[in-house]
């Protein structure tokens, strides 16, 4: 069974030699030091150095894990050295319990940590300052009652910046954070609730774990030119809901799937007529492939018009023309009209096309170059129509 030393009365300065007489280190597997003082000291046992905090636990394995031999340089007696007081204020309690685990024995817990309690005049104290100590050493520790005796700390702070909420027996920890009229910044173990602005700066990805192999993956990422980039996790897709909660468009590596009606409401050019009537020309579609649906609506002008298109027709464009009143629509490079195959028949085995410069009313064909401009000869009679582009 372990085996309890006397207790030491710890002074700044002044050695002490844990009475560990009788005792033989062949038969010992730990050695628990408890620092109930404000004083850190330095422990020696042999050639093994220990740097023990003030009011600290602190358990010392004499042997090694794997093998179970005594560490080499492990010898007996131990001595400890308070050098300074690292805990400010007036001295309540200052202590060396010192307990000895012979063979096969292992303490409850394992591994350093602070004692609970204070060993000074707690309305004496304005700060807590922890300086030296080996990276990861705890500087503060909570438990509560439910958790005595087990090695559940559900708040501990490191002196490397670590914060560590919650624990097996406290899962629901959480953080708040006030300073808004909306409220405080919650996080817990269930939700994170913010009300102030996420800001995140560019070239730094927002990353998922999918729920296969928890590998990250980057699902939101706005780069050093400002361009957004919205990505689905590899093996899903993507939706986009309305605020019904219903899905909208679904997007997967096979394509993209609209789950309802298409709106398109892309900017007009317009051109009015000096005469009456307007015409609007909506480009829907622009990029390599292009579309787009030019409208007159009781058009008249007493001259020739002419309309730039949103985005030019860089090799040609198949066309269909609606009412027209026989006037004329040109396709414009340069200013200059463009030669069009206007289909002069339609047959089994091929129709035929005229070459002209112009179209007119219940046409279709296919200008044979790019263009930039159209232009509206109507002035001869007010025409409400239709003509619909498509090429590149």
């Amino acid at each position: 069974m372990s085996i309890v030393a006397n207790d030491a009365t710890v002074t700044l300065n002044t050695l002490i030699t844990v009475d560990t007489e009788g005792v033989a280190i062949d038969y010992l597997d730990w050695i628990v030091l408890v620092n109930a003082s404000p004083f850190s000291m330095n422990a020696t046992i042999g050639s093994l150095n220990f740097h023990i905090p003030a009011w600290y636990y602190y358990p010392i394995a004499l042997r090694d894990a794997g093998t179970h031999k005594l560490i080499p340089g492990v010898q007996l007696p131990l001595k400890c050295l308070p050098t300074a007081q690292t805990i400010p204020g007036t001295v309540a309690v200052s202590t060396l319990h010192t307990t000895l685990f012979q063979t096969g024995e292992v303490p409850t817990v394992t591994f350093p940590q602070p004692l609970g309690g204070s060993p000074i005049n707690l309305s004496i104290a304005t700060s807590l300052v922890s300086l030296g100590l080996p990276a990861g050493t705890i500087i503060v520790a909570g438990q509560p009652a439910s958790d005595n005796g087990t090695n559940a700390f559900p708040l501990t702070i490191t002196n490397d910046g670590k914060i560590v909420l919650g624990d097996v027996n406290n899962p629901a920890a959480s953080l708040k954070i006030f300073g808004n009229a909306l409220g405080a910044n919650q996080f817990t173990s269930a939700l994170v609730l913010l009300v102030v602005p996420l800001i995140m700066f560019n070239n730094q990805p927002l990353q998922w774990n999918d729920n296969t192999n928890l590998a990250q993956h980057t699902v939101m990422l706005v780069d050093n030119n400002n361009v957004l980039t919205l990505s689905a996790i590899p093996g899903g897709g993507m939706l986009l809901n309305s605020n019904d909660g219903a899905s909208q468009i679904d997007l997967e590596t096979t394509g993209c799937t609209f789950r309802n009606a298409l709106t398109l409401n892309p900017p007009s050019v317009a051109l009015a007529g000096s005469v009456s009537g307007t015409v609007n020309c909506y480009e829907y579609i622009q990029g390599t492939f292009k579309r787009c649906l030019v409208i007159w609506n009781n058009y008249k002008s007493a001259a020739a018009q002419t309309l730039t298109l949103p985005s030019a027709y860089t090799f040609g464009a198949y066309f269909q023309a609606g009412e027209t009143q026989a006037q004329t629509i040109e396709f414009l490079s340069g200013g200059v009209a463009q030669t069009c195959s206007v289909q002069a028949t339609v047959a089994a085995a091929g129709g035929t096309q005229a070459p002209e410069v112009w179209t007119k009313s219940w046409s279709q064909g296919q200008v044979r170059t790019g263009f930039n401009q159209l232009r509206f000869t109507f002035t001869a009679t007010a025409a409400g129509g239709f003509m619909i582009l498509e090429g590149q």
